[in-house]
This record gives C-alpha cells, sequence and structure tokens, in this order.
C-alpha cells in the first residue's frame, strides 16, 4: 500500500516537474536530476542502495555512450548486482543522436538479458525493462519491482496538462 501510495505521489510530482503543452521550451526545462531523485526518495534509495555507474564500468556496460554530447546524464544502479535497479537518463546535445543512444541501452538491455545478468529472475527482469525516448530525453529503466510505476513517471514528464 505504501509503495502504491508513493508512486502515485511520483506521478503527480513527475507531472509538477513539466509545464503545460509539451513544447521544445517544457522539454528543455525537464531536470531530470530532480526527477531521479524524486524516484530515489520515493523508493529509498537515498540510503546508499543506488550507486554512480562510474567511467570504466560505464564503457564496459555502455560502449560509446561517454562519447555522445549529453546535457544532462544520469546513470545510478544497485550496489548489489543481483538486485534489477538500474536507471540511465539522458538529454542529448544533439537530436540525431538519440537513436545512437537508444541502440547502446538498448544493446545492453538485450546483453543482461540473455545471460549477462547470470540469475533467472535477473534475466527475466532485464526482458522486461524498457528504454524510452521522447525529444532529445532518453531513458533506460530495468527494474524488478517497479517497472511499470518507474516508466509511468517518465513518460509523464512529457505529457501535456
Amino acid at each position: 500500500m505504501k509503495k502504491g501510495l508513493l508512486t502515485c505521489i511520483a506521478l503527480v510530482m513527475a507531472g509538477l516537474l513539466t509545464a503545460c503543452g509539451g513544447s521544445k521550451t517544457e522539454q528543455d526545462a525537464v531536470d531530470l536530476n530532480a526527477f531521479y531523485n524524486e524516484l530515489a526518495e520515493i523508493y529509498e534509495w537515498n540510503d546508499g542502495y543506488m550507486m554512480e555507474i562510474e567511467e570504466d564500468m560505464l564503457d564496459s556496460y555502455y560502449p560509446g555512450l561517454k562519447d555522445i554530447p549529453k546535457k544532462q546524464f544520469i546513470a545510478r544502479t544497485p550496489m548489489i548486482s543481483a538486485a534489477v535497479c538500474e536507471i540511465i537518463l539522458v538529454e542529448v546535445e544533439n537530436p540525431e543522436d538519440t537513436n545512437a543512444v537508444e541502440e547502446i541501452l538498448k544493446a545492453h538491455v538485450k546483453q543482461q538479458a540473455e545471460g549477462g545478468a547470470w540469475y533467472p529472475a535477473s534475466m527475466e527482469a532485464w526482458s522486461q525493462a524498457a528504454v524510452l525516448q521522447n525529444g532529445n530525453f532518453i531513458a533506460l529503466i530495468a527494474s524488478s519491482t517497479d517497472q511499470d510505476a518507474i516508466e509511468g513517471a517518465f513518460n509523464q514528464l512529457f505529457e501535456s496538462k
């Protein structure tokens, strides 16, 4: 029940982070750091559960991603690898880079789902992961417990009121 209420709050908060209308200026106003921080508070990731994906690990998991110019970038994963909860949030500088970012993220999802995640339950969770795109914003959301709610919150960032 608590998570259900928190999910509703997350969706409302995500809606508050955007203005009405869905124009390019409004998309520019989407603050991915604020969005991630709201998720972290709702899903109790602030206790050290999630860590920033460091450069070496980023290169290994997402080859080529570091070379794409970005306005905003958040990459977090749990400290315990068996727990599926990876969040990548990207705003690219150039619209022509969205496809490249999507392909890099999708390749990682596929690799994890096809055995990279090692454990059957983890591979199943990765097979449900999503790569979402709206304008210059791309997200990889992989969560074994809150996939639909987090996807919904990301999508709501771009819905007009």
